[in-house]
């Protein structure tokens, strides 16, 4: 018996390629796999506004991920400087900032709010990152359902001067992402707010769209997806509606119902899905944190399948400082890599300002007590 089947069913027992190779095949996932991981050097093109194309250096990508860290005043506080410098050294071709709300009501609990009156502040973050970083810098824009001050309609007016902001303040592109309700007003909603974001930004810009898929109805939105694609859509990120299926963990609160490899597996399937649909839009897939220090492997497998043109990292990112550079190099370090043990999702559900208390101790280990009363 191989070390790696002695635990259960459902944890992370593998370290090589062949051992999760042989826990796929043998539960009948579809992952790809590659030893060879030089795809993830390939130079990826982007299209922009104006139809020029942008050519990032590699096919890998920080993802954003809500940390709760911003100043009162919504703008980038030392925390969040300190968390995108790091981001913008890592060694990835594109890094998405973020996400940062359009709306003053959603800005508590320290949610980043991109406004006119924060520019400055943005802008000089900005340039520290351009010292260390020649690639594509993208802010996430974040939309939370319509306050009762905002109506429905409101948002692509915020998105759009959010957008403006954005732009002035020196990011590349900008990204929408509104959580789904139901599908058709989704649509709508998502092509108002395109339009009204496309109008306003610079013919070198970059837009893209964070991709909620649904595993209740896994087909993507064909009319949505091709519509914006046909309109000058530069980039799909894809990610999951539910958050166990978007963020796969190696450490389950209970019993899962599946196992966690078939979550990743659904995600890189959607992606997949949706670059068939859109062969000219970058496609960015997520999820593989989940594989620790076999992530490389399998977003090199990823990038090969054409299942997506670009791998993003979320948590990756936020234990493994120089997570892009080692992964290029297939020098990944397996004493950084993230764990996938959902204590990151902990401290933001539980409202704490949130990073790896695994692998940036000293600054989230404390917070992380604080959260569970443990020394």
């Amino acid at each position: 018996m191989f070390p790696y089947e002695k635990k259960t069913r459902f944890s992370y027992s593998f370290a090589t390629v062949p051992e999760l190779s042989y826990i796929c095949r043998r539960e009948g996932f579809d992952i790809p796999l590659s030893r060879d991981v030089s795809p993830l050097s390939g130079k990826v093109r982007l299209r922009s506004k104006g139809g020029e194309m942008v050519t990032l250096q590699n096919s890998l990508a920080v993802l954003p991920v809500n940390c709760l860290d911003a100043a009162e005043d919504g703008a980038p506080s030392c925390l969040t400087e300190r968390r995108w410098i790091r981001c913008a050294g890592s060694g990835a071709g594109l890094v998405f900032c973020g996400p940062a709300s359009v709306s003053e009501s959603d800005i508590a609990d320290g949610r980043l709010l991109m406004t006119e009156n924060n520019i400055q502040k943005y802008k000089s973050l900005i340039n520290k990152m351009r010292a260390v970083f020649s690639g594509l810098l993208v802010l996430q824009l974040f939309a939370d359902c319509p306050s009762e001050k905002e109506s429905e309609g409101d948002l692509p007016a915020l998105f759009a001067k959010a957008a403006r902001a954005a732009f002035n303040a020196g990011f590349d592109g900008v990204e929408i992402c509104v959580f789904p309700d139901s599908p058709s007003e989704y649509r709508s909603l998502v092509s108002k707010i395109f339009g009204a974001v496309f109008a306003v930004s610079p013919e070198n810009a970059v837009i893209s769209l964070k991709y909620f898929h649904n595993e209740n109805s896994p087909d993507p939105d064909v009319v949505l997806l091709c519509d914006l694609a046909k309109k000058g859509l530069s980039a799909i990120s894809v990610t999951a509606v539910s958050p166990d299926l978007a963020c796969p963990s190696n450490i389950p609160q209970a019993t899962p119902t599946r196992h966690p490899i078939a979550d990743a597996e659904q995600l890189l399937s959607a992606a997949k899905r949706i670059k068939n649909l859109v062969p000219d839009v970058c496609v960015i897939a997520s999820g593989m944190s989940y594989f620790k220090e076999l992530a490389p492997n399998v977003a090199a497998g990823a990038i090969a399948d054409k299942a997506c043109d670009v791998a993003g990292f979320g948590r990756m990112a936020l234990a493994y400082e120089s997570f892009a550079s080692d992964f290029l190099s297939d020098n990944t370090n397996r004493k950084k890599v993230c764990v996938a043990c959902g204590k990151c999702t902990k401290l933001y559900l539980s409202g704490e300002t949130v990073g790896c208390p695994v692998r940036d101790q000293s600054i989230y280990l404390p917070v992380l007590r604080r959260v569970t009363g443990k020394k």
